[in-house]
């Protein structure tokens, strides 16, 4: 299956139950991932960390984001959660005003300017936004001494290509500083995505499709009726990716899924993968996409 790109949070679909802001709940296939993402939070607790998550669309990044951000909040850190979105993306300090939202109390701790600064930024005030730099410096000044009085702070960033730039500016500048305080900075993007983190030199994971075993475990899990022949079926077809692996099935019947009806040539897609597919192709050069409707 190709790869997979949409203008949604479209990662969370390999979780085995619940909701991927649970942290009792069990990703299918992503041990690895976990100690990973474990180690990291270690490491970001005493000396700050950062890293970035890459992948295509529905391979599982925004399921891993949820299921750092419970184990964060469980090893003490304060939260705090930023999705980026093509709909803000022009809005100035749009993914500012998610991530200091939370942090609103203790910016009238901050020295004076700073506190000005931060409320311009916000748009709390009549007074014009200064320099991206002061901004970002602001930033950290909050970040730094929330996290000395209430405990490390994680900042948990997904769709980082569709932040607005402003605030992806003072991001990337945080990530430079990462180290003086205890933050864990752990984003999230498409593989081949460009954005202001991207020249930071942030350290990278990318997240592969589920292996044969775990894509077949997944789906067992959640429809248990599908016979072996459908579900071989739709684990080629699906490569490994959660999203197709769980859309999929949705476009057939209950015959369908359990061998009483026949299976069509090709497996529809549902209006969200196809959604998906339009984004990707609509990126393509012309030439391509004219190859891919012959």
């Amino acid at each position: 299956m190709t790869s997979l790109a949409t203008p949604g949070r479209e990662g969370s679909a390999h979780l085995a139950a619940g909701t991927g802001t649970d942290p009792g709940v069990r990703l299918v296939g992503r041990s690895a991932e976990l100690a990973l993402l474990d180690g990291f939070l270690a490491s970001a607790a005493t000396r700050g960390a950062a890293l970035m998550l890459t992948g295509d669309a529905g391979v599982g990044k925004s399921a891993l984001l949820d299921a750092a951000a419970g184990r964060a909040g469980e090893r003490g850190f304060r939260v705090v959660r930023v999705v980026g979105s093509p709909f803000e993306e022009s809005v100035s300090f749009s993914a500012l005003h998610q991530m200091l939202q939370p942090l609103t109390d203790e910016m009238s701790a901050l020295p004076a300017r700073q506190a000005r600064t931060l409320r311009a930024a916000l748009g709390l005030s009549d007074e014009q936004p200064a320099e991206l730099l002061a901004v970002a410096g602001a930033v950290r000044t909050l970040l730094s001494r929330t996290a000395a009085g209430t405990g490390p702070v994680a900042l948990v960033v997904d769709q980082v290509t569709w932040l607005d730039r402003p605030s992806a500016v003072v991001l990337a500048n945080l990530a430079r500083h990462i180290r003086t305080s205890p933050l864990a900075l752990l984003a999230a993007s498409r593989t081949g995505d460009e954005s202001y983190l991207s020249g930071t030199g942030l350290p990278t994971h990318e997240v592969r499709p589920l292996d044969a075993e775990s894509a077949h475990r997944l789906v067992t899990e959640r429809f248990p009726a599908m016979t072996p022949r459908v579900r071989r079926r739709l684990v080629t077809e699906a490569a490994g990716n959660p999203l197709a692996l769980l859309e999929l099935p949705a476009t057939l019947d209950e015959a369908q899924l359990t061998e009483r009806g026949p299976l069509p040539a090709a497996l529809p897609l549902t209006d969200r993968l196809q959604k998906i597919y339009g984004v990707r192709v609509g990126a393509l050069p012309e030439p391509a996409r004219e190859l891919l409707l012959l």
